[in-house]
């Protein structure tokens, strides 16, 4: 019996239906995943900045699929994907603040209060588990009218951040493994504050 011979132009066809298959299966980061259609979560929330309270109103958008991998890290399955979509200040906003230190004010409140179980975001972090909570920002954000934070331009580029926590014989905790955080490609129209929110430098 004859062993199969291969052509060059075999070869190649083979190797380019290989490249395809692969990248199908790749699912890109879009700027589509930042967008927020419907709002179905507004909460009335206490936010520490500089170590002065004030209160906000923040419209989250839910999106995704739970019980998937995350956009940074896939290997971490998400409880909740959400996109924090406008922030409006009940309390004069501060001077001298960018929107971007206020939405990671607002990050670092969820990383904090989670475990308390009286927390105003509704996280209820199970025992024995893990509870991982992918919240994505604008990359590009300005004020309106009435004072409130919210998404500027249009095709708006996403800020990825995965959020965990764990509960081991009742005691829950703020996982120490790094943050996982990732942005799309692009940058803002003029006009636009451009940036990514962290969770160092919160209040405690």
């Amino acid at each position: 019996m004859r062993c199969p011979t291969y052509t060059t132009r075999g070869i190649f066809v083979a190797l380019v239906f290989t490249f395809l298959a692969v990248a199908a299966s790749v699912q890109p980061l879009t700027a589509s995943d930042c967008e927020c259609t419907t709002v179905t979560d507004t909460i009335v929330a206490t936010i520490c900045i500089g170590g002065a309270d004030y209160d906000m109103e923040i419209y989250l958008c839910d999106v995704g699929t739970p019980g998937t991998g995350g956009s940074c890290n896939s290997s971490y399955v998400q409880n909740r994907f959400s996109v924090l979509h406008k922030i409006c200040f009940l309390d004069p906003r501060p001077a001298g603040l960018t929107n971007v230190q206020i939405i990671s004010a607002i990050l670092c409140d969820i990383k904090n209060s989670a475990c308390d179980p009286t927390n105003q975001w509704g996280i209820n972090v199970p025992n024995g588990s893990v509870y991982c909570w992918e919240i994505r920002t604008p990359k590009c954000t300005t004020t309106d009218m009435n004072g409130c934070i919210v998404p500027c331009g249009t095709d708006i580029p996403c800020c990825r951040m995965e959020l965990r926590w764990k509960r081991e014989s009742g005691n829950c905790y703020w996982d120490p493994l790094p943050v996982y955080t990732c942005e799309d490609p692009g940058t803002c129209t003029q006009g636009c504050e451009q940036g990514c929110p962290t969770v160092t430098g919160c209040c405690e």
